[in-house]
């Protein structure tokens, strides 16, 4: 294993990651049956989850590691396979999450 992927922090933001994507993939089913406040907590996991994800995108990109390396393009694709990357890049594509995120933001009349 890479030295990338055996450091306690990399796991440790992995796991979070993870955790945070099973959260937010099971409010987003059930968004209609949240109440308010479970609906502005799953905003709230959103903007977390966006956070973590920009975080560790901003980690592949500087490592040297191969399998970081191999990680990232493996990332990529299959974010772009899913439509989720637009013709400007994952950094498009975090700027559109974060105007969704405001938009439900405004639905649920919650600021900043």
């Amino acid at each position: 294993m890479s030295e990338f992927l055996e450091s306690p922090i990399i796991n440790k933001e992995i796991q979070e990651i993870m955790k945070l994507q099973e959260r937010v993939i099971y409010e987003t089913f059930h968004y209609y049956r949240l109440s308010r406040e479970e609906r502005i907590q799953h905003v709230e996991n959103l903007e977390e989850l966006l956070d973590k994800q920009r975080v560790f995108h901003f980690r592949l990109n500087i490592s040297e590691d191969p399998e970081a390396k191999y990680l990232l393009t493996k990332m990529l694709n299959a974010a772009k396979m899913s439509g989720m990357i637009p013709s400007g890049g994952i950094e498009e594509a975090f700027k559109l999450l974060e105007k969704k995120i405001e938009t439900l933001k405004e639905s649920l009349d919650i600021g900043d």
